[in-house]
């Protein structure tokens, strides 16, 4: 009986050891994997890896004049995030925010910024745990958003949920004539949390994004192709590339083209033809000035061609000055086709492009 409880002993006498080895290994395992903390984080601030995107649905101005305005609330994508925070001397509440606009200010006024020629826009973050603030802002304050470090060194943030949805406004910063407006994707804001005003983390906790194209349509002043608001100038047949003749790489195919006549109606007693630009929307193509059709050894080029026979080159996501062109109420648009540096697949594709005017 004596050497069983001896061997019994002798047992836990070298278990307790094995099992405190085994969770010292765990510990420093974890800590030797935790997230490193960007230089110059202050005590008590956080940071993530996120990239957040937003869908603006499609919706529509009540107005097509400069200064007209579209409304529309947000959800980010995905709806919640992870982060870190840091602590150097113990707990820590993070509980203001900042939110840093990649945006410039519009010259029309201190309130919007500026997306692109056409476009103003603000923007109001709300969300659980947040403070209800347009962008920028710094310093915000949240006495409920007390999550944060709760020891040491570094904190998991999971699953937050501050500043994660809101409101945009988009203003016309020039009349629309055409119908439709253009939203290119985008970084909008970064999103930053910390427990002690003016030290943030370099590094946000995460970067919010516009995730893909969008047309807002906007009532239309000039008719596009007999009372078309949006005009798909599609090309008047599929492009077979059998037909494709074999050329050097970005070359302008002129054996083989497409064009189309866009046919530009408007009340010439209250617009000046002299200030009206065009511009193009499309998937972009291989080279900046073109877009892509559904073959990817093809893309297409757009030119608007004068009465004197001078062509001048649409640029996508860009608004083209006419410069006049459209005085006599028709305006012709020529669609070539470019090869690109990919393969040309067999059978028949298709390729289009989406036309916008604007008074500047």
């Amino acid at each position: 009986m004596a050497i069983s409880t001896l061997d019994t002993t002798s047992k836990m006498s070298l278990c307790l050891p094995m099992s405190w080895l085994a969770l010292a290994a765990i510990f420093f395992s974890v800590k030797s994997w935790a997230e490193p903390v960007p230089p110059g984080t202050p005590d008590g601030a956080c940071w993530g890896n996120n990239q957040l995107s937003i869908e603006i649905k499609n919706g529509a101005f009540t107005s097509n004049e400069k200064g007209a305005l579209y409304e529309t609330t947000y959800q980010t994508i995905p709806s919640d995030y992870d982060g870190w925070c840091y602590s150097d001397s113990g707990e820590q509440r993070a509980s203001y925010f900042r939110a840093e606009l990649s945006q410039t200010l519009s010259r029309v006024d201190n309130d919007f910024f500026r997306l692109t020629e056409d476009i103003d826009m603000k923007i109001f973050v709300t969300g659980n745990s947040a403070p209800q603030s347009y962008v920028p802002f710094r310093d915000k304050f949240n006495a409920g958003a007390t999550a944060g470090p709760s020891d040491d060194g570094v904190t998991p943030l999971r699953w937050a949920n501050a500043g994660n949805q809101g409101k945009v406004t988009f203003r016309l910063r020039r009349k629309a004539l055409s119908g439709a407006v253009y939203l290119p994707p985008s970084e909008l804001f970064s999103f930053f949390r910390y427990s002690q005003p003016g030290r943030w983390s370099p590094q946000p906790l995460y970067t919010l994004s516009l995730k893909s194209p969008t047309i807002l349509s906007v009532p239309a002043t000039c008719d596009l192709n007999d009372g078309q608001n949006f005009l798909g100038l599609k090309i008047k047949e599929p492009i077979d590339s059998r037909k494709v003749l074999s050329i050097a790489v970005n070359n302008l195919m002129y054996g083989y083209n497409a064009g189309s006549k866009l046919t530009l109606r408007c009340d010439s007693g209250q617009l000046d033809p002299a200030k009206l630009s065009i511009g193009l929307i499309g998937s972009p193509g291989e080279k900046s000035g073109a877009l892509a059709t559904s073959n990817p050894g093809i893309d297409l080029v757009f030119y608007a061609r004068s009465g004197s026979g001078v062509y001048i080159p649409l640029m996508p996501f860009q608004q083209t000055p006419l410069n006049g062109l459209a005085t006599k109420g028709l305006l012709e648009i020529e669609v070539l086709v470019q090869k690109t540096s990919k393969p040309i697949s067999t059978g028949t594709h298709a390729g289009y492009g989406v036309l916008t005017l604007t008074e500047y």
